[in-house]
């Protein structure tokens, strides 16, 4: 039985292409920002996450460099992905700037007007 309902989603999704949009892959895909957010780049937010990245991408590397063992494909795999999703974050929050930001400019010019 949840075999047919696991079909009948899956042609659900197949014949209506919004509703691949309620399937959520990963965290990046559920993470928003926050309505209440101030405008402008969340800076802080922003380092972190570069900060993340980059340690992942240092751990990786080490990996190439290293005689005493190397971690499995799955865990090199695993963090590379880690450093997808945080470059995913990055480029929400800096989207999120971009569009305050422009937000903001359109106001500021209508009130000169």
């Amino acid at each position: 039985m949840q075999q047919s309902n696991s079909n009948s989603s899956t042609a659900t999704a197949k014949t209506d292409p919004s509703i691949h949009q309620r399937f959520f892959t990963t965290p990046e895909d559920v993470l928003t920002v926050p309505e209440n957010m101030p405008a402008g780049y969340p800076v802080d937010a922003i380092s972190c996450a570069i900060a993340r990245a980059d340690a992942m991408l240092l751990l990786i590397e080490g990996q190439f460099d290293a005689d005493d063992g190397r971690l499995a494909d799955h865990v090199i795999a695993n963090a590379l992905w880690a450093v997808r999703g945080e470059l995913a974050v990055i480029g929400k929050l800096v989207d999120h700037g971009h569009n305050t930001e422009q937000e903001t400019a359109g106001k500021t010019a209508a009130q000169h007007i």
